[in-house]
């Protein structure tokens, strides 16, 4: 459920902390790696770049006016860059992203709460060593969860093997 849909980020902790006690609210992050800001402006490139030539090619010199539309893209390409990111404390996941309407959102989960943890790489992700990470706990009607594209291979696995920790113990002693 959405908690803090506008605060300041100095004043989460100070709110949440008191009502919500088995919960952390984290102050750093996992960043992703810098190969992937560039996967993240040309994700957003395949928008703009034919939007841009039609402009170029019809409206002539009032199509360079296009480009202002290319380097906006670019700027909202960074920003969702630099927000994503990822952290783990003993029984927790934190995922934090920003969504298309440019909202950062910040997605607390407890290890026993996680319904569906995927991990899928691309082929251009795989020769890169990234992955895509997608994690959604129940929530009322739907889910509620985050995905991060372009995480690194190895912090992948780290998640990974946080989740699935003790899971074959149980599953071994209910046979």
């Amino acid at each position: 459920m959405t908690l803090l849909p506008i605060v300041k980020l100095d004043q989460i902790a100070s709110i949440l902390e008191p009502a919500i006690t088995d919960y952390l609210v984290p102050t750093t992050f996992t960043l992703l790696p810098k190969r992937s800001m560039w996967r993240y402006i040309f994700r957003h490139w395949y928008i703009a770049i034919p939007i841009v030539i039609v402009s170029l090619i019809f409206l002539k010199t009032w199509g360079l006016l296009s480009i202002i539309l290319l380097g906006a893209i670019t700027f909202v390409a960074v920003l969702k860059y630099k927000a994503a990111g990822w952290t783990l404390a003993e029984q927790q996941l934190t995922l934090r992203y920003r969504t298309l309407m440019m909202i950062r959102t910040t997605v607390i989960m407890k290890k026993n709460k996680i319904q569906s943890l995927e991990i899928r790489e691309s082929y251009f992700q795989q020769k890169q060593e990234l992955g895509t990470f997608e994690a959604f706990v129940k929530s009322g009607v739907g889910d509620a969860g985050g995905t991060l594209v372009d995480m690194e291979k190895g912090d992948l696995k780290k998640i990974y093997d946080w989740y699935s920790s003790g899971k074959e113990k149980r599953i071994c002693s209910e046979r």
